[in-house]
């Protein structure tokens, strides 16, 4: 996650979409597939379309991050907001 971020920050879109869709992969091959950390990695996923302009996929993701974020409710509070601001 912070890899593509960091990416991202430094302009490298396609590396950024990579480490996401990489991060993605992994997790769900360990078996990190709760909703919490879902979501992160959709909203990660998100971000990293944008820098390559897939504004579709991007919303996309965001969404089911942000479904994801609110089926918890209180607990993802923090969350949403940060899903929404992206």
């Amino acid at each position: 996650s912070q890899l593509s971020v960091e990416l991202r920050n430094a302009h490298d879109g396609q590396g950024a979409l990579a480490a996401a869709r990489r991060m993605i992969e992994l997790r769900e091959a360990a078996g990190a597939g709760d909703a919490a950390t879902r979501a992160d990695s959709l909203n990660t996923l998100g971000l990293a379309l944008t820098a390559v302009e897939d504004f579709d996929g991007a919303r996309d993701a965001l969404l089911e991050s942000l479904r994801l974020r609110r089926a918890r409710g209180a607990e993802g509070a923090d969350d949403i907001a940060s899903t929404l601001l992206n």
